[in-house]
């Protein structure tokens, strides 16, 4: 199964494909410290750029594997990758520009301070606060 979408903004423009393999169940025996996988995905990304020092377009092209639980079609698998991304990149902004994690100079238990961190994001957005910057 395959699927491609294109998205172009702000001096970029992306082009996705997506292709889902499903596995026999022969093949999921064998990989037994990876219970109930279903599928085998592929996306392949290639994205030109806008370059606004020397008026060119660079491309870039990636591609990632991904292995499901759930059986999925290439346009699921699509959309649950950009999604994941979605929210992976709007945590680490939040994390790293609002709560100014990057810039952190603290040595001892970092990891403390992120769990912190992430504790008081987690209750501003219970609370329903959508701009935590504001809050």
């Amino acid at each position: 199964m395959r699927c491609t979408s294109d998205i172009g903004r702000r001096n970029r423009h992306e082009s996705r494909r997506a292709t889902v393999w499903p596995l026999p169940p022969s093949a999921t025996e064998q990989l037994q410290e990876w219970p109930g996988i279903c599928c085998l995905v592929r996306i392949e990304r290639s994205t030109d750029i806008f370059h606004m020092a020397d008026n060119t377009w660079k491309n870039r092209q990636e591609t990632a594997w991904h292995i499901c639980t759930r059986m999925l079609n290439a346009e699921q698998a699509n959309a649950c990758v950009r999604k994941h991304w979605a929210v992976e990149n709007s945590l680490h902004y939040v994390r790293d520009v609002t709560l100014g994690e990057d810039a952190s100079r603290i040595r001892t238990q970092p990891g403390t301070f992120a769990r912190l961190r992430s504790w008081a994001l987690n209750l501003l957005r219970f609370k329903g606060f959508q701009r935590i910057h504001a809050a």
